[in-house]
């Protein structure tokens, strides 16, 4: 029967006799991630829907769910990803907290994960001013991407007031 070697960090010793000890001293190492999101807004005459792709690149430990904040009036419609197995929704305790997604993956995930989101207004957007979200993904340590502004025809868009953006042609 063959025998597992460990792949992490691994220590051999030999004995001889029945006392021995060893002391060990033990951390807990803390994963690191960045995300690199790709955001699509599109506005429908009944509907302002915005599908979000978020990437992530998991280093140092393996993470086995992570918490997504979305903020606004915005109502999370599905979440998913070949790692994907569970999502959870949870409103924030005051008004303006947004909405906080606990997303758990099937095993732990280290090295790149793809992550879907779509979030929907649920209301007609037309006729007034709209706002796309900014997700927030808790613990990432860099966090950037594109945001892309669509309209279905016959809808025209005005020239968006953005901050934080920088316009890329």
């Amino acid at each position: 029967q063959d025998r597992p070697i460990p792949s992490g960090k691994a220590f051999f010793y030999t004995y001889s006799g029945s006392r021995y000890g060893l002391r060990l001293a033990v951390d807990d190492i803390v994963p690191s991630y960045d995300v690199a999101g790709r955001l699509v807004a599109t506005i429908k005459e009944d509907d302002l829907v915005v599908d979000a792709e978020l990437e992530l690149d998991v280093r140092d430990a393996p993470i086995s769910e992570l918490e997504i904040i979305v903020p606004g009036d915005m109502v999370v419609a599905s979440v998913d990803g070949n790692q994907v197995e569970d999502y959870q929704v949870s409103k924030g305790q005051q008004g303006g907290e947004g909405t906080t997604v606990r997303t758990i993956f099937a095993k732990p995930v280290i090295g790149r994960a793809l992550l879907g989101m779509r979030l929907e207004l649920g209301r007609g957007p037309l006729g007034e001013r709209q706002r796309i979200p900014a997700l927030e993904v808790k613990g990432a340590k860099t966090h950037r991407g594109y945001v892309v502004v669509a309209a279905e025809a016959g809808i025209e868009v005005d020239d968006p007031e953005v901050t934080n953006l920088r316009e890329v042609h």
